[in-house]
């Protein structure tokens, strides 16, 4: 829509270096947190009719250009998420556990699996002497049996190959015990996890679900009528703000991910970017999202929002926002040092 660009800044803050090309400011900036493109008249609380009648300016726009503009951003941080997984799924096809065989994938550390003795592959042949036939199966006995709040331990008779053409059969006690995430019983295994390759249309359809899902989980965080719900069951699908780190923890899930290989690091920048879309299409003042919502209001009423009341939540949000983030960044810290 020609909107002249006065600044394109990679980072915040003071500036360190930068040129001028085409009456754009380029510069890096000394907080590397994200970045920013400046447009002109792009403030809403500029009253000056000088400028709001100057070419090139965003405040001349009619508010559905406005709006366009203001999701472009958020729309290509989704856009960049699905395009790194849509690349990484046609390499590497995608994951799914075995559930058609009885046989252990993952076991988790200290787990009482782990403490217990068992090892990846094994395969669970019965649960408290009953059949086990496929991971489904041993799942439903498996909870059956620990529901009984009298059965403090269970028994697992396992095939395990030690040497090559060398299979051992051995039972196994293990005392499970309560995750409070999960909200259930659990010995800490998980099934084997398989990687398939598919065709173009199946990996497209497969990245968009993916990325619904995601979107999904995340909106769940705001949906506060959780806390008002009695259904134990509903609340324990729910997802804890708990969640949430900030750009420290952001910054140690990248370096765990790049140190364990390049398609977890695909992985966890996709995930950022589709975050950071999510998290600016929030109807927040000061965010994308507040910007659509004042604008799409404004059409729909035909007049300007006074000004005033906006000016005094925008600054409730910051120092709102500002709080928040000295908060989340002092619990990532915390959590590290612990």
């Amino acid at each position: 829509f020609k909107v002249k660009i006065e600044k394109f800044s990679i980072g915040f803050g003071k500036e360190l270096y930068g040129w001028t090309k085409n009456g754009t400011r380029y510069c890096f900036s000394l907080i590397p947190f994200g970045g920013f493109v400046k447009m002109k008249g792009e403030s809403i609380f500029e009253n000056n009719l000088a400028e709001t009648d100057d070419i090139g300016s965003f405040a001349i726009l009619k508010n559905w250009k406005k709006i366009l503009i203001v999701i472009s951003g958020p729309f290509m941080n989704i856009i960049f998420a699905f395009f790194i997984l849509v690349i990484l799924t046609a390499f590497t096809g995608i994951k799914y556990f075995d559930l058609e065989n009885p046989n252990i994938g993952k076991i988790l550390e200290n787990s009482p699996a782990q403490i217990a003795g068992l090892k990846s592959n094994d395969q669970i042949l019965k649960i408290n002497d009953e059949n086990v036939y496929n991971w489904n199966d041993y799942t439903e006995k498996f909870d059956n049996i620990v529901s009984n709040e009298n059965q403090e331990n269970i028994t697992l008779t396992i095939r395990r190959l030690n040497h090559p053409q060398v299979l051992e059969e051995k039972t196994i006690r293990i005392i499970p015990e309560y995750n409070n995430e999960f909200k259930r019983k659990m010995i800490g295994i998980s099934p084997i996890l398989k990687n398939k390759k598919i065709g173009i249309f199946k990996n497209l359809y497969f990245t968009t679900l993916t990325l619904f899902k995601i979107s999904r989980h995340f909106y769940k965080l705001f949906d506060f009528s959780k806390y008002f719900n009695s259904n134990k069951q509903e609340k324990n699908d729910t997802i804890s703000f708990n969640n949430i780190i900030g750009p420290i923890g952001i910054l140690f899930e990248i370096q765990k991910a790049f140190t364990d290989n390049l398609e977890a690091f695909a992985h966890i920048i996709a995930l950022i970017s589709l975050n950071l879309g999510l998290v600016n299409l929030l109807p927040l003042p000061i965010l994308d999202g507040g910007y659509i919502l004042i604008f799409f209001t404004e059409f729909i009423i035909r007049k300007k929002i006074n000004r005033k009341f906006l000016y005094a939540i925008f600054n409730i949000m910051i120092l709102f926002l500002i709080l928040f983030m000295i908060f989340i960044t002092l619990r990532d810290l915390l959590s590290r040092v612990s």
